[in-house]
């Protein structure tokens, strides 16, 4: 076992870390309180916080490793403005929907006060297929373009009249 000469305690500030450093024979101005995002400079002179960086949680959601910045701008963008993702499985063979449209919102409008704008937006995104499944689009790439047509920015046939 060893006997530190200093100690620096976590974020949490458990007053059992302090005991066990003393227990161990620290002493108490040994025993460094330190925040996330606390610089800790250990010298010959001793340790003490010298400066703060920007620090917090970073949630991960199962990836392991280094998130790139381009990952936690998305994060950023989609914590603060939600997003909005809208599913129709189409056989593209047959032309025929099998499922949906729904539409799916996270953290952007709470479904059972909007139930009615929500359905008119699978109503929309369900006569959109259909036209463009009568006007004999088959690929993909192509169905989701001309699905998403009506939505964007500078239709005139988005909600909203296209503001």
């Amino acid at each position: 076992m060893t006997t530190p000469k200093y100690v620096t305690l976590p974020e949490i500030r458990e007053a059992a870390h302090a005991k066990l450093a003393r227990t161990m024979g620290v002493r108490q101005d040994h025993v460094l309180d330190c925040a996330d995002g606390d610089v800790v400079q250990v010298s010959d002179d001793g340790v003490e916080v010298v400066g703060r960086v920007p620090a917090g949680l970073l949630y991960v959601d199962g990836i392991v490793g280094d998130v790139g910045q381009g990952v936690l701008r998305d994060r950023r963008v989609l914590a603060d403005e939600g997003v909005v993702v809208v599913v129709v499985a189409v056989d593209v063979t047959s032309g025929k929907v099998i499922t949906g449209p729904e539409i799916i919102t996270r953290g952007w409008v709470y479904a059972p006060e909007a139930d009615a704008l929500l359905d008119e937006g699978e109503a929309r995104v369900a006569d959109a297929v259909e036209a463009a499944i009568a006007a004999g689009t088959r690929d993909v790439e192509l169905l989701e373009k001309r699905c998403g047509a009506p939505w964007g920015a500078s239709s005139a046939n988005a909600p909203g009249g296209g503001r």
